[in-house]
């Protein structure tokens, strides 16, 4: 237990006999203004109990989400009817809610890559901004390369670490794995000394 007081104790003694002296004799009356003079003293006290295992804020992490945007994203396979792009949703809220105090940021790809948002504290800015993504229209697809991020997702990195050398970082590579234009899969080796952690959430259905 640890105490607070507003009003030094010594103080608060001195005034609360002080009162004592001018109150009501009435018996009534000199209970009910005794009790009051309780409580005022031990609200003075500003008692506080600390508390063990308390959640702990995750402020030496930022994570990257890289979210694939292209057109099979849009597909209507996920959990009956709904589409690729809501499962994305639901696991990047997920991810965000269990790491409170954490900096986020996020990448998207279609035909090109881009920086949604930045590394932030503001957790909701980046939830929105994935929240607004809907899979690419057909009239603009050219086929998917899950090469197309890498330059970003490597620039994203170095620059956070460049700025935060001290903290740690994880990334999540959310898609559903198809590539469509013919291209092979290139290294993500690059990355492995700028994360110390990290996973790829692929969809299957």
């Amino acid at each position: 237990m640890i105490i607070s007081p507003i009003i030094p104790i010594w103080l608060m003694i001195i005034i609360s006999v002080i009162y004592l002296v001018f109150i009501s004799r009435n018996l009534y009356t000199f209970l009910r203004q005794l009790l009051i003079i309780a409580l005022i003293f031990v609200i003075n006290l500003r008692i506080m109990i600390p508390k063990d295992g308390q959640e702990v804020m995750s402020t030496d992490l930022e994570v990257l989400f890289v979210v694939d945007n292209t057109i099979s994203m849009i597909a209507e396979d996920y959990n009956g009817n709904g589409k690729r792009m809501d499962a994305v949703k639901k696991d990047v809220a997920y991810i965000i809610k269990e790491l409170p105090g954490a900096r986020f940021s996020a990448i998207t790809f279609n035909n090109t890559s881009q920086v949604l948002v930045p590394f932030s504290t503001d957790a909701n800015m980046c939830k929105n901004s994935i929240n607004t993504l809907n899979g690419m229209s057909d009239l603009y697809a050219r086929g998917s390369s899950l090469n197309t991020p890498l330059k970003d997702i490597e620039k994203q990195l170095e620059n956070a670490k460049e700025r935060n050398s001290d903290k740690k970082r994880i990334l999540f590579f959310i898609s559903d794995g198809e590539i469509t234009d013919d291209s092979k899969l290139e290294s993500y080796s690059s990355l492995k000394d700028l994360v110390v952690d990290g996973a790829v959430l692929r969809l299957w259905y």
